[in-house]
């Protein structure tokens, strides 16, 4: 008889007789139905440096009760980071040190499935994955949580606009002053003037089709293996005139975000022979 069955049970069993000269064995495939769960995140959480975030840890059921204990702890070190026993109220409560006085949880909540934590005056060295568990009479549960950090970022404008020559390439500059960027960061470039209606041309890191249907005479590149440098520019192949305008560079992390607008003119290019007199092509 297996006791206290908990989702970790889950798999295949062998059963081996022997008897004398004879042996058999048998398999058997244990399923487990869960009482409840925790609900993973779709995506991993951006915390800013400084600030405070919030880690989700959210049950399928909106009601607990008896005894329990939750925990948040580090997944690779598998170091504590809060820990509460809970029996109609709190019984113990602990931190890791490397967090004291900056987590907490709901207690008002956990009874209604929110185990989530509140981490406090978010540090770079906050960037890892967590585990969120929970271990009651009947039952134990456990999801990992990615907490992603950025830096209080700005794009840095560019002084003057973007000249260009018919034909050429262009890069259109989009650089941030942070370098502390988060793998989950959100570019997107829009062209506002001279359309009627913005043109979004790049959204986190996929071009539009319609935009490159519509410039038929050249590509668009980004630098995205730069985008860890904060390097968020956009680069246009073979420029003419329909490319002249303002564009609007905009990026987000987590609840952080700045947007910049870019002017791109166009000139044609010149010969110029001696002592230097120029002729437009």
């Amino acid at each position: 008889m297996l006791k206290n069955i908990r989702v970790t049970d889950k798999g295949k069993y062998t059963c081996r007789v022997d008897v004398s000269d004879w042996h058999g064995e048998a398999y058997i495939e244990l399923e487990v139905t869960a009482p409840y769960r925790i609900l993973p995140p779709n995506n991993p959480v951006i915390g800013v440096i400084g600030a405070d975030i919030i880690l989700p840890c959210q049950l399928s059921v909106t009601t607990l009760s008896g005894s329990f204990k939750v925990q948040w702890k580090l997944l690779r070190s598998s170091a504590l980071v809060h820990e509460v026993s809970y029996n109609g109220g709190i019984q113990a409560e602990s931190e890791g040190e490397k967090y004291r006085d900056r987590t907490e949880l709901f207690f008002t909540g956990m009874t209604q499935g929110n185990l989530s934590l509140k981490l406090k005056h978010v540090q770079a060295s906050d960037k890892a994955e967590y585990i969120c568990s929970l271990d009651s009479d009947s039952w134990y549960d456990e999801m990992v949580v990615e907490l992603d950090v950025t830096g209080k970022f700005r794009i840095l404008p560019p002084s003057h606009p973007v000249i260009g020559v018919i034909g050429k390439d262009v890069i259109l500059p989009c650089q941030l002053s942070d370098t502390i960027i988060p793998t989950s960061i959100t570019v997107q470039w829009t062209l506002i003037q001279p359309s009627k209606k913005p043109v979004k041309i790049l959204y986190n890191g996929r071009f539009s089709e319609d935009q490159q249907n519509e410039r038929s005479w050249g590509a668009m590149e980004v630098f995205s293996t730069e985008w860890t440098k904060g390097n968020m520019s956009l680069k246009l192949n073979n420029i003419q005139l329909p490319d002249r305008g303002k564009y609007l560079c905009s990026v987000a992390a987590g609840d952080w975000k700045d947007k910049v607008a870019i002017e791109l003119e166009l000139t044609r290019k010149y010969l110029c022979f001696v002592p230097c007199y120029c002729s437009a092509m």
